[in-house]
């Protein structure tokens, strides 16, 4: 502790033979790792003009604006640098040239760039291209932190997607049922003849013997009144009210269609995947993972704060 508070009071009353000034003001020791005034307004610098900041701790627009805005809010942020910077070097996490400048073409590529223009173009933006190699370097190691003590931790299940799609979807279902269906079809004029039938079937008449007896599609009748295999929502209302509380094995009372009148029978009925759910589901796996990892990551930086050594400089 002793060592900690000699260190700061060192660098703060440092001067110039020529010059009774401060040469440098420190504001805090994390873990033996200085955060001096000239860091802050670097930092502060990169963030109004758009340069390279630890995208871990600036992943959204708005922690950027109030970084910008907030002082203290931006110290706060360099401190969880440095606490996360310490936990790289903790763990051993070393990158080596290859990887980096792996790293680097890869994002060249991404940008329909060659290494050399991507040089080309950091330097016109007044960035050495050893300080943007050694961003990547500690981007990568930091990287490999994350994977080992956040993203492998976070598990989005099948139904968390569903929930989120159900609370986001009003009046959606994820329940969404295929039918198989037989039918026998009546002229529009045998309305009290299709209500016979359908009463005998209810009290258990045989239904493919009424097939034959009494439908007018022939197509059907010679395959037993099969109709068709159909997911909710792809059948008319009148068709799918019907049928939404038949049992298999059972059939539904008379139902009225611009192709006549039919008795359906549900010859199997079973759950499958809501397709508005499975288009989405890729969308919605990066909004739940997003909202996991920032809540996971603030935790895990609570946490080691608790461990850290932290000194912050009140004068």
């Amino acid at each position: 502790m002793k060592t900690m508070i000699y260190l700061i009071f060192f660098f703060q009353l440092l001067v110039l033979p020529s010059q009774a000034r401060v040469l440098e003001k420190i504001y805090a020791v994390v873990n033996g790792e200085i955060i001096t005034l000239t860091e802050i307004d670097d930092y502060h610098r990169r963030l109004k003009t758009g340069g390279f900041v630890n995208d871990l701790l600036f992943a959204e627009t708005e922690e950027r604006k109030k970084a910008v805005k907030s002082r203290k809010y931006l110290i706060e942020k360099i401190i969880d640098e440095k606490i996360i910077d310490y936990e790289v070097k903790k763990n051993g996490f070393v990158v080596n040239a290859d990887r980096i400048n792996k790293e680097i073409n890869t994002i060249a590529k991404s940008k329909g760039a060659t290494r050399g223009q991507l040089k080309k173009a950091l330097s016109r933006q007044g960035v050495d291209f050893s300080d943007y190699q050694d961003f990547i370097k500690k981007s990568l190691e930091r990287k490999q932190l994350v994977e080992k003590e956040i993203t492998s931790k976070i598990k989005i299940s099948e139904q968390d997607i569903v929930s989120f799609y159900l609370s986001n979807k009003k009046g959606s279902s994820s329940q969404v049922y295929e039918y198989r269906l037989s039918h026998i079809l009546f002229s529009p004029k045998e309305k009290s003849k299709a209500q016979d039938v359908a009463a005998r079937l209810q009290k258990s008449g045989d239904f493919s013997n009424e097939v034959q007896k009494h439908s007018t599609d022939s197509e059907s009748k010679s395959k037993g009144g099969h109709f068709g295999v159909f997911k909710s929502g792809e059948m008319i209302s009148s068709i799918e009210s019907a049928i939404a509380n038949t049992d298999v094995g059972k059939t539904s009372s008379v139902v009225e269609t611009p192709m006549g009148l039919h008795i359906f029978k549900v010859t199997d009925k079973k759950l499958v995947k809501d397709p508005e759910i499975e288009k989405a589901k890729p969308q919605i796996f990066q909004v739940l993972f997003a909202k996991a990892f920032k809540e996971q990551l603030s935790f895990w930086l609570l946490q080691k704060r608790k461990e850290a050594i932290i000194q912050m400089n009140k004068s």
